[in-house]
């Protein structure tokens, strides 16, 4: 146990000094959370990337995640050509086989020096996310494969960082970053229809991507509180099986619905619940926006949602109301 501790401690410190050298490197980005990700530029081309999902959504995700920066610097570093090839790669991909991916890694650390406890936690989070369009590339309606395969996992012997917030006095977890290990996060079908009037996705979905969502709450670019990335009033299931629909116009009033596994559990490969156990969490949701490419920060909507008995985890029967207003003033302002 000694020796797996030292290999997980020296993983940590390799794992540090990489990000710290890349960070170096690369130019600054002064732009924390891209507001509108339908709008921004990108280096591959994934700009027409079909979805309709939140900002934490992997469709959303491959975007942002390739936009092009503003930089402080005005002369290209190392970063930038070693990485050309690699972009360009990305996007003859895309062009011919309509396949956009990317692979990410984030990193947290926590510590508490509380009256409560004194402890730490530190993790990190690599993704392999990816959107396969097979059908109606670059048109209206279109159909498209949606992944997400992740690692979570801790840096040493001591907590997973998401262990560390409720211990100190949260209510809930200060950072989302587990110790599951690997986890098939999405595995789903995303059909366009009628002009992107009619969207649905059926799969391995995260009812977090769907259901209530907002301009920040994606916990690896925005707020990493569970309170505030999210909708703590609504018993969200884990990614699982499940499948949402929207119906509605590029602009105005719009309705979706989904129903999802109850029992799903990050970690777990076993899927056989949604139809072993018949324990389902459904939503219902009525919204208005002005623009869809405006959803994030120009919305309001009503979201019913409702869960099942699950005698196994032994939690009675549940639901709720949710009511979100947002509105973007000026630029930068994002109440």
């Amino acid at each position: 146990m000694r020796h797996f501790s030292n290999v997980r401690t020296l993983f940590a410190r390799v794992a540090l000094a990489s990000l710290v050298l890349v960070a170096a490197a690369l130019p600054i980005d002064l732009r924390a959370q891209e507001a509108l990700p339908d709008e921004v530029e990108t280096k591959s081309g994934y700009e027409t990337i079909p979805g309709f999902g939140g900002p934490s959504s992997t469709p959303v995700a491959l975007k942002r995640a390739d936009r092009v920066k503003d930089t402080t610097v005005p002369a290209k570093t190392w970063a930038d050509l070693l990485n050309e090839k690699w972009y360009a790669t990305k996007e003859q991909l895309n062009e011919e086989k309509g396949l956009a991916f990317g692979l990410h890694y984030n990193a947290v650390s926590q510590w508490d020096r509380g009256e409560l406890t004194s402890d730490r936690g530190a993790g990190g989070i690599f993704e392999f996310a990816g959107s396969w369009t097979m059908t109606g590339q670059d048109t209206p309606d279109s159909g498209s494969l949606v992944f997400l395969l992740e690692h979570q996992h801790r840096f040493d012997a001591g907590n997973p960082a998401e262990d560390i917030g409720v211990p100190s006095g949260s209510v809930l977890p200060t950072a989302q970053f587990g110790d599951y290990g690997w986890n098939l996060a999405n595995l789903y079908w995303n059909e366009k229809r009628r002009n992107g009037k009619l969207v649905f996705a059926a799969g391995i979905v995260n009812t977090g991507d769907y259901v209530d969502y907002f301009a920040l709450n994606d916990p690896l670019t925005a707020y990493q509180n569970a309170a505030f990335s999210g909708s703590p009033s609504i018993a969200l299931p884990d990614p699982g099986l499940g499948a949402m629909v929207r119906v509605g116009a590029e602009e105005d009033l719009y309705v979706s619905a989904g129903i999802a596994d109850a029992n799903a559990a990050a970690g777990s490969f076993d899927y056989s619940g949604l139809f072993d156990g018949g324990e389902y969490f459904t939503h219902l949701e009525f919204g208005w926006t002005p623009a869809y490419a405006r959803r994030f920060v120009d919305n309001i909507h009503v979201t019913a949602w409702h869960v099942d008995k699950r005698d196994k985890a032994q939690i009675p029967e549940d639901w709720g109301l949710a009511f979100s207003l947002t509105s973007q003033v000026g630029e930068s302002l994002q109440p």
